[in-house]
This record gives structure tokens, C-alpha cells and sequence, in this order.
């Protein structure tokens, strides 16, 4: 089963192709704002410019970047509908954790992402015996309670070090823009549609966990 996975819940627009004979393709791109014009260029790329060979579309559904999460989705469907093919959401934190724990070889880890106004979507994730992996239940934090979720993990995967070195300097996180991967997208939504957990293309929306606010800047 060929899937194409799409991850654009950060800076990352990464795209990714896998295959039931192990193969792996991926291109990915790091820089803000940039989703809208080179994702479908990503794609063009790892899929040769053909997709008779796509049997399914993953694409990184959140909590991330509102815009970027938008982009991506609105992508997937319509490759789906043009295609004829399967949708899998696949939730970002997870695919974020396996790509982290499978490249430092570590069993537990936190996952901490900006939400902005002082909050943070935050996430633990374990393996337990036997290779089975632990959800990741992402909640909106502030850094003090983040900070506490860190101290059990072995790891902290992270895109506001900064916050976090100001709330405990003994800490030290490894940024999670390494760890964004089409690839493995494509991979955990591999293992959700050949389980039957698609999802309903038409109506399928972006994991927020936050309402979007329009700040007006106010007049002088």
C-alpha cells in the first residue's frame, strides 16, 4: 500500500511516500509560511509527477499552526476526491514522538508546541514493553505544568526552548523541526486505514484544541 503523507503543522512542509516493500521518499522544507506555495511542489517531487500508485493520502491533522494545519488538509481532500482514494488523519504529536523516540532510541518523551498567549500544547508519549506505544494526549498547558511533565521523560522535543530554560535552566530540549516527518505521517497512516480507522474525508477538520483570535491593532 503506496501512502503519501503530508506534515504542515509547523515551519516544516514536509512530504513524504511510503511503500509496502519498505521504500521511503520524502522532501521537506524548513521555513514559515511557505506551505501554500511549495507543498504541491513536494508532492510533484516524491510522487514523480504521477499518483496512479497512491492507494491512500495521510496528512498531519494537529494541534499545530491554524494556517498551516489548513493547508494541508484542504490538500489531502482534494487529492482524495480527485483520486478516488482514502483520507487518514493522523494525529501530529504522535507521528512527532515515534519519529523522535525511533532516532534517538529513547522510550519516553515530552512533547512541548507554542500555543501562544502563555500556553502550550503539551503531550507525554511512552513505549511500553513489547513496542506498544502510549496515545498522546495533548493538552494546553502553562510552562510551570509542562515543566513538571518533563522531569519523568527522557527526552523533551520542543520548539519554545527558550520558555522552557526560563521556567528551569537545568533544562534542555532537542528541537522538534527534525522530528516533522512526511515520511513518518505516511507511515502511521499506513497502519490506521489497513486497521480500518480512515477518516471521513468530507467532513474531517483540524485538531485546534484552540479557538482562532483576530487581534485588531488599535487605532492611534
Amino acid at each position: 500500500m503506496a501512502i503519501l503523507g503530508i506534515e504542515t503543522s509547523t515551519a516544516v512542509c514536509s512530504v513524504g511516500i511510503v511503500d509496502d516493500d519498505g521504500g521511503i521518499k520524502e522532501r521537506s522544507l524548513i521555513e514559515s509560511h511557505i506551505h501554500s506555495e511549495k507543498l504541491l511542489t513536494l508532492i510533484d517531487e516524491v510522487c514523480g509527477g504521477s499518483f496512479k500508485s497512491l492507494q491512500g493520502v495521510a496528512v498531519s491533522i494537529g494541534p499545530g499552526s491554524f494556517t498551516g494545519l489548513r493547508i494541508g488538509l484542504s490538500t489531502a481532500k482534494g487529492l482524495c476526491c480527485g483520486l478516488g482514494i482514502p483520507l487518514a488523519a493522523v494525529p501530529t504529536f504522535q507521528a512527532i514522538a515515534r519519529c523522535a523516540a525511533r532516532k534517538k532510541g529513547l522510550h519516553s518523551l515530552v512533547i512541548c508546541l507554542d500555543a501562544k498567549q502563555g500556553e502550550y500544547y503539551a503531550a507525554s508519549w511512552r513505549e511500553e514493553a513489547g513496542g506498544k506505544e502510549q496515545e498522546c494526549a495533548v493538552q494546553i498547558l502553562a510552562m510551570p505544568d509542562v515543566v513538571r511533565m518533563i522531569y519523568d521523560a527522557d527526552l523533551l522535543v520542543t520548539d519554545c526552548t527558550d520558555a522552557v530554560q526560563k521556567a528551569d535552566a537545568s533544562l534542555q530540549g532537542e528541537d522538534v523541526h527534525q522530528f516533522c516527518s512526511g515520511a513518518m505521517v505516511a507511515e502511521l497512516g499506513r497502519d490506521m486505514l489497513e486497521s480500518g480507522r480512515g477518516a471521513d474525508s468530507a467532513s474531517c477538520e483540524p485538531l485546534y484544541l484552540k479557538d482562532f483570535i483576530v487581534r485588531v491593532q488599535p487605532k492611534i
